[in-house]
């Protein structure tokens, strides 16, 4: 029998409360570009500081990068208050979920499975629950970790 990695799909990043825009993504490569407007010109509009990098940076925050290496830390809290939680919606395999990180919290993640919240004691444990619902079939053979597959993502 072969042994199938479960697919991985991204389905919406949000904050609750809301404090940007929610991003939805759709199958296949999902490009996130910047829209500014400038009423004053027609051509050389900038598309810096409209949240492209920051977007990158909400989805690797969830996907349970150490907050001490994530430019969240950086963010003032008149931003992104410590109580605000950043949120990504993922389908794997089957199995629907939602990730909910806070700077608050941001080594207790939170997950939602089927109406039940688990929380983790650390990332490394979240990151660890997240390999196992990718490779449900492997049985305990050495296998890359849910960062180190998505890292070159």
């Amino acid at each position: 029998m072969d042994r199938v990695v479960n697919r991985i799909k991204l389905m919406k990043l949000y904050s609750q409360p809301e404090v940007f825009e929610p991003i939805l993504f759709e199958d296949g490569v999902n490009i996130i570009l910047g829209e500014k407007s400038d009423a004053n010109t027609t051509s050389g509009r900038k598309t810096n500081g409209v949240g492209k990098s920051m977007s990158i940076e909400f989805i690797n925050f969830c996907l349970f990068k150490k907050y001490s290496d994530s430019r969240i830390r950086l963010i003032p809290d008149d931003a992104l208050s410590d109580n605000v939680y950043i949120n990504l919606d993922l389908k794997i395999g089957q199995e629907y979920i939602t990730i909910l990180r806070s700077k608050k919290e941001q080594d207790r993640p939170l997950l939602k499975k089927n109406g039940e919240t688990i929380v983790f004691e650390n990332v490394d444990e979240a990151q660890r629950y997240l390999k196992d619902l990718m490779y449900n079939d492997f049985n305990n053979q050495v296998l890359p970790s849910f960062r180190e597959i998505i890292a070159p993502l």
